[in-house]
């Protein structure tokens, strides 16, 4: 069992140092807190290396309980609140029969937290929530990436503690505390780690997090860093942040009610041609195809080719996305996809405009922190999301480290004319910072009043779509039951 070196005050105010054995941190900490101490410092004796090392001058006084867990789960390597539960019988002070369950490190500390409650244990067992609702929620919870309203929580919490007098230590101890998001919770005690015990600065810790954030945001907080700005930095990404995050979710949201519209129309048409019009098929059997009114024959046809094509349009279409989403990944693949997008009407608008909505914002972030136009466009091309917009920005670097203005630079394919002419007034004026963010606002507030329009316009035709299809089939049938009274008078 491994012992743990604690400075303290006891309950008269006096420092205590001494050592206390217990199985990991957490115990040891609660076994000080029964003797009535408050703990300065703590930290593992022979270590070898470990990561607990770090927290020897880190006070834990304002440490909860549950980020003290976290700690002391990053350090030991195991996964966060991975904590047993244990359900148990015993008998009260009454000599009542009582049942419950209670988390703890092991059976022996479960059984202490039950007789601290005056109960005698009569049977504990381990449970097992592998396949429990509860335990899948918390499995997904671990694997499931925090999502964006969470980072940015994250970075606005931090700015405001930075500004408002506490060390970054301090700040991601507390931000660890306070968010409910277990991949988050884990990678800032990691980051506290690299920052505490490798020296690391809290932008190459954050760098090192991978995916877990847009890659501009460790470049942002490095310049911050250098200049001592961190919080102006942090308001920073986290502006950017949701900047970015309103013009994906606008151009995401303009998509879903067409399609789910299309998708439903499709279904219901489908349904009727396959399982109803086949029903009075057998009716109009007496009757030749003369007799019957255009729009029925025009009924019955679609019908049969649905239900003699259906299925393999069905197979070639989803065989179609499936190998327009594999070529995707690839580089032809993708500059044809994307070129072809950009030239899809309503789509290829919107694309272009969320693009320098999001040019327009990260170049002036980026400029704001320091970076020069060259780094800031190179970021900017690897960044744009599409293949043709990415090239014309790659373009326009290679002619500005060539000599020529960022103005003349621009002046390629899928480039606006207003983004040349801004870029080059801002860069002649030398407020560049100010005509990105000019042209990231523009464009961003062009792409909302597009989507609201094109919505106005396509739920109408939508519905007449719709209504279209159902009125073929009810005009079909109409006119199948007037032809069928008229054969049979006849």
């Amino acid at each position: 069992m491994p012992s743990y070196k604690y400075q303290a005050e006891d309950g008269d105010g006096q420092q205590v140092v001494g050592t206390v054995e217990a199985d990991n941190l957490e115990a040891a900490t609660e076994t000080l807190e029964a003797r009535s101490f408050s703990i300065l410092s703590i930290e593992e004796e022979k270590t070898e290396g470990g990561r607990t090392a770090f927290f020897s001058n880190l006070s834990l006084s304002g440490m909860s309980r549950g980020v003290l867990r976290a700690v002391n789960v990053v350090v030991e390597g195991r996964v966060t609140d991975a904590v047993p539960s244990y359900s148990y019988k015993a008998l009260n002070a009454e000599g009542e029969a009582v049942d419950g369950v209670v988390e703890a490190e092991n059976v022996s500390a479960a059984i202490n937290r039950i007789q601290d409650d005056a109960l005698s244990v009569l049977s504990i067992d381990e449970e097992r929530k592998l396949w429990s609702i509860k335990g899948i929620a918390q499995a997904c919870s671990k694997i499931r990436p925090p999502d964006i309203v969470s980072k940015i929580n994250f970075f606005r919490q931090l700015s405001m503690m930075l500004n408002g007098g506490h060390t970054l230590t301090e700040a991601l101890v507390l931000s660890a505390e306070m968010t409910d998001k277990k991949i988050l919770q884990n990678t800032i005690i990691d980051m506290l780690i690299q920052i505490q015990q490798g020296g690391a600065n809290f932008s190459t810790a954050l760098e090192s997090k991978g995916n877990l954030f847009p890659p501009y945001v460790a470049k942002l907080l490095a310049v911050g860093e250098r200049t001592g700005e961190l919080p102006v930095a942090l308001d920073r990404v986290a502006d950017h942040m949701e900047q970015d995050s309103s013009i994906r979710s606008q151009l995401v949201n303009s998509m879903i009610y067409p399609a789910v519209i299309v998708i439903v129309a499709l279904v219901v048409f489908t349904g009727l041609a396959v399982y109803v019009v086949p029903q009075f098929s057998d009716i109009l059997q007496g009757l030749t195809q003369e007799n019957l009114p255009f729009v029925t024959r025009a009924w019955l046809w679609v019908s049969n080719w649905v239900m003699s094509y259906g299925v393999a349009v069905a197979v070639l279409l989803a065989l179609a996305v499936f190998a327009a989403i594999v070529g995707y990944q690839m580089k032809p693949g993708k500059r044809i996809i994307d070129r072809i997008l950009l030239r899809i009407p309503f789509i290829g608008t919107n694309i272009l405009n969320t693009a320098m909505a999001q040019m327009g914002w990260t170049m002036s972030s980026l400029l704001e922190s320091g970076q020069n136009v060259v780094d800031s466009l190179n970021f900017v091309a690897n960044n744009a999301g599409n293949y043709s917009i990415s090239q014309s920005l790659l373009n326009a670097r290679e002619a500005v480290v060539e000599g020529r203005s960022l103005g003349v630079g621009l002046r390629q394919p899928y480039i606006p004319k207003i983004v040349q002419q801004m870029c080059a007034v801002g860069e002649r004026s030398g407020e560049l910072e100010k005509a990105t963010r000019g042209l990231g606002e523009f464009y961003q507030k062009r792409t909302e009043s597009r989507i609201k329009k094109t919505m106005a316009i396509m739920e109408p035709l939508l519905i007449l779509i719709v209504a279209g299809m159902v009125g073929f089939i009810y005009l079909g049938f109409f006119n199948a039951m007037v032809a069928v009274d008229a054969g049979f008078g006849m």
